[in-house]
């Protein structure tokens, strides 16, 4: 809040006779707007003896104007996290439905903790819960009718150890019991 000269004149008095009656440092903080300039002031009022006290007043005007434009800076800020978050939200709600109407599931494999992610489609496609967690590649190609393994695990393998990109066409027998023809494309990235 913005005071005059005469209410911030009142503001002091009481803080320093507070200060004279407790017998204990009193601070506080004050702005005024003088000649139509705003200034910021911080003032302690320390009791010396027993009936006097010194006032320290600091002007605390570029720390104030430095809070409030941090204060703009990160209300901006959230404003845009808030905007691209929504545009991810409909980014990601359009990769699901155009996923869903092709039939085209995304995953990705972290061949050390041989752990992998997969999309909702992905999911979808091999008939799983998405709260399960996504095959493993040993779980992935075991899913496959054994014939395609060995070729597919060879496949993936070198797609890894490589860095080069896969291709292949699986055939996959879902935890539903229900046959799965699959082109699988898969390009190896290393962190």
């Amino acid at each position: 809040m913005i005071f005059s000269p005469k209410e911030v004149a009142a503001i002091n008095l009481k803080y320093l006779r507070e200060c004279l009656d407790k017998k204990e440092v009193i601070a506080h903080e004050f702005s005024v707007n003088y000649k139509g300039v705003n200034s910021h002031f911080e003032v302690r009022a320390v009791p010396f003896m027993d009936d006097k006290a010194i006032r320290f007043v600091r002007d605390i005007t570029q720390k104030k104007d430095d809070e409030q434009q941090l204060e703009n800076y990160r209300h901006r800020l959230e404003e845009l996290v808030a905007q691209r978050t929504r545009e991810l939200r409909v980014s990601q709600d359009k990769l699901l439905l155009t996923q869903r109407m092709t039939k085209l599931g995304s995953w990705e494999f972290h061949p050390k903790a041989n752990k992998a992610l997969w999309s909702e489609e992905t999911y979808h496609i091999f008939e799983r819960d998405p709260q399960e967690e996504a095959y493993s590649l040993d779980a992935f190609i075991a899913s496959m009718v054994p014939k395609y393994r060995e070729k597919a695990q060879r496949k993936i393998l070198k797609s890894i150890q490589k860095k080069k990109s896969v291709e292949l066409s699986t055939k996959h027998i879902t935890e539903k019991g229900n046959t799965r023809y699959l082109k699988i494309n898969g390009q190896a990235v290393m962190d």
